[in-house]
């Protein structure tokens, strides 16, 4: 009887031929038959595979080469093999063969196969995959449809391709997008710079976002601003060069007229027999040429002491002798400096017309010059009426204000000329040189001007 609780048919030819020649031909090994229905058993229509082996009696035997009294067959159902299949994902069009060493089909998903002999389809329709079961000598072959393999694989090759052309379409999108972002914002400040090329500095290119074509905006504005205003700074001042120029034109022509009336009124005193006259003409137009001289800017100590001379001259010939006096002594190595012109004579006229023409008896003019540390230093020094200390304190703070501001006190103290040398020096030198003042009541004022020494023709 088997599980099923079916009984043996003993009509039934068993074992079949077949399984006892097997087992004749090798009594000391198992043998195993391929896959048949139990047709031995009434009702029963299981498929199993039938494993069998001879029982030898080894009594008095020393090995297995005894007697055989019997034979064992064992009847193992295929549904194993369907448990095992079932959990494998296997195409209705593909097959799953177990084989036997001998090349029969022990169990397959294609039922009708089962018991038969394997062989590959002729066709060419399929594609065949083998896997050996070393401890049982069996195969696992797949049988695998062609047409549906490459079915699977022509979808994921077409959903890979969908994919592809969707993710060029997004990127072609994409950069049409950046490019458009990108290139029309530089394309319009590419139109406003051809303006510029073209002289329309008025343009402005409206910045629309804060990144780096914001930025090249905002700079390109920047730049048009800043070249409007250079250009016209520059196109102002070549106006005011050719009017300068034009009025140096006309200035060169009014000194030579006015040289030459000076020599006539002059010449006409010395025929007159008026040497004081005459003198006082000279001066006067060796002062003019001096002033009126549009040559170098910057002149040696050395010629601003001779313009000096010639002025205290024409003081002395107008207040008398017994008035002024003067006395100049400077070093011959500072004689060779250079220093603005008319440095140092608006100091002589300031100490003469403030601070000594005030009190009643003679004054002195005394004038130094020497080099320090590579600094010429000049000073006035003046005997006269000296300034008071809070009135000094007015005068050197306003001295160092806005000009057109302090020029109501700076004149009512005789400041104007100090205040003009002072804002040439430092304007050509520095803020670390100019005038100094220093001044007592009743003792007198001391003007310091303190410049670098620098020697050579014209420089500042």
């Amino acid at each position: 009887m088997n599980r099923a609780g079916s009984r043996i048919d003993f009509r039934y030819n068993f074992p079949p031929p077949a399984w006892r020649q097997a087992l004749l031909e090798r009594p000391n090994r198992l043998a195993m038959f391929p896959t048949h229905h139990q047709d031995y058993y009434l009702n029963s229509g299981t498929t199993v595979l039938t494993f069998a082996r001879n029982l030898i009696d080894v009594t008095g035997s020393p090995g297995l080469d005894g007697k055989v009294v019997g034979s064992l067959y064992v009847d193992v159902s295929v549904d194993a093999f369907a448990d095992i299949f079932n959990r494998l994902t296997i195409d209705r069009h593909d097959g799953m063969y177990v084989v036997d060493p001998d090349g029969w089909i022990l169990y397959s998903n294609k039922n009708d196969r089962i018991g038969q002999r394997f062989g590959a389809a002729d066709s060419g329709d399929y594609r065949y995959v083998k896997q050996d079961m070393p401890d049982a000598g069996w195969h696992v072959i797949g049988e695998v449809d062609k047409d549906e393999l490459f079915r699977k694989i022509n979808g994921i090759k077409n959903t890979i391709a969908v994919v592809i052309a969707l993710s060029i379409a997004a990127l072609v999108l994409v950069a049409i997008w950046f490019s458009n972002n990108l290139s029309n914002p530089i394309r319009v400040i590419i139109r406003h710079m051809a303006r510029v090329e073209s002289g329309d500095f008025d343009t402005q290119v409206q910045v629309r976002s804060p990144d780096e074509i914001g930025m090249l905006a905002r700079g390109f504005n920047k730049m048009t601003d800043r070249l409007k205003s250079y250009i016209d700074k520059v196109y102002v001042a070549q106006i005011k060069q050719k009017q300068a120029e034009l009025t140096a034109l006309k200035s060169q022509i009014r000194p030579h007229y006015l040289y030459n009336t000076l020599e006539v009124i002059r010449m006409s005193a010395v025929a007159n027999d008026d040497e004081e006259v005459a003198d006082m003409i000279l001066a006067l137009s060796r002062q003019l040429k001096y002033v009126l001289d549009y040559g170098d800017e910057t002149v040696t100590l050395a010629d601003e002491k001779s313009n000096i001379e010639q002025y205290f001259k024409l003081m002395s010939l107008r207040y008398g002798e017994q008035r002024l006096a003067m006395d100049i002594r400077m070093s011959a190595d500072a004689l060779n400096c250079r220093l603005p012109k008319l440095s140092i004579q608006p100091l002589v006229e300031n100490a003469i017309y403030h601070g000594i023409m005030p009190k009643s008896s003679k004054g002195t003019i005394r004038i130094s010059a020497v080099i320090e540390n590579q600094k010429l230093i000049v000073t006035v020094d003046d005997d006269g009426v000296g300034m008071a200390p809070e009135k000094l304190e007015r005068l050197r703070a306003r001295l160092y204000r806005d000009a057109e501001r302090a020029e109501p006190e700076l004149q009512e103290n005789g400041g104007i000329g100090i205040k003009n040398v002072h804002d040439r020096l430092a304007a050509l030198y520095g803020p670390e040189y100019g005038v100094r003042i220093h001044s007592t009541p009743n003792i007198g004022t001391s003007v310091r001007l303190d410049l670098p020494c620098r020697e050579g023709r014209n420089e500042p």
